[in-house]
């Protein structure tokens, strides 16, 4: 008796099917693939900021000084992860105390730094380059919305690098990153204000990311007390982001005329945005188009 096998229709039916529930599905897995990234994203955030508050409590509610990822001073005051640590051993190449170059920094970020400091959006990804930053530009993207269009450069956070950085100054609630913004209002200010980690009260002029050692040394521990939320314009610690995300979306007003970084990332609903993490600990998810430092 002859056995009866596939027709070739048949064949190319069933591939159709597959290849049409393949379709439907990838956007669904796709969009829970995001959430469940930005899940341990936040997890990443709440770990640090518990660590944060861990440190404040063992300091009398000093924080270390810290700037960010781009200034030019040692080691320890770059990075959170160096700078809330309890001990580093790293060998005499890594000194914290010390000005990491490319090397220094590659040796870090490959061998030493642990996961959750780095965002798992980015995490693993190699960078094209060796630099400082992990940031640069590919373009520009223009926004349109009911108030209009408005260009901006596009720039993108790549590589494994820690992923969780400060705001270099104060930065008051409700800042204008971009005046009449495509989406209208609200969008294009700062939802929360940021502290900054270092008092420079005593110095005779503003201090900048780049005067090297000798202005650094002068700088000093603060204390996040209630009253520094004059400088930010909100209501307290639970208002004020300590860090956020630099793998998600973000405005960057360091540059001139502005650019959104990895627009679209770290998206719920409509919008892109990125996890901050505030001074009292908490954590929030927050719309890219709300939320950046200059």
């Amino acid at each position: 008796m002859r056995k009866k096998g596939f027709t070739l229709i048949e064949l190319l039916v069933v591939i159709s099917i597959i290849a049409l529930l393949m379709a439907i599905l990838m956007p669904a897995l796709s969009k829970a693939r995001n959430q469940a990234k930005l899940v341990i994203d936040m997890a990443n955030s709440k770990q640090i900021g518990t660590v944060l508050m861990v440190f404040k409590a063992e300091n009398s509610d000093y924080v270390p000084i810290l700037l960010n990822q781009h200034s030019q001073v040692p080691a320890k005051s770059r990075f959170l992860s160096l700078a809330l640590r309890d001990h580093v051993q790293l060998g005499d190449s890594l000194d914290p105390e010390g000005f990491w170059g490319p090397a220094q920094l590659d040796e870090y970020f490959n061998s030493h730094i642990k996961d959750y400091y780095a965002c798992p959006f980015v995490r693993n990804k190699a960078s094209e380059t060796t630099n400082t930053t992990g940031i640069k530009e590919i373009g520009s993207i223009t926004l349109k919305g009911s108030a209009g269009s408005h260009t901006f450069k596009s720039l993108v956070y790549e590589g494994k690098r820690e992923s969780y950085e400060p705001s270099l100054w104060w930065l008051k609630q409700d800042w204008e990153y971009t005046k009449n913004h495509p989406y209208g209002e609200p969008h294009g200010t700062a939802k929360y204000g940021s502290y900054r980690w270092f008092d420079d009260s005593d110095l005779a002029r503003g201090w900048g990311s780049r005067s090297g050692n000798a202005e650094y040394l002068k700088l000093k521990r603060i204390r996040w007390s209630p009253n520094l939320a004059q400088h930010t314009g909100s209501r307290s610690a639970s208002e004020n982001i300590a860090f956020f995300c630099n793998a998600g979306q973000w405005d960057s007003w360091s540059t001139s005329g502005g650019g959104i970084v990895n627009y679209g990332s770290h998206k719920k609903g409509r919008y892109g945005g990125t996890v901050a993490t505030f001074a009292d600990g908490s954590v929030q998810w927050v719309e890219g188009t709300r939320i950046g430092w200059h």
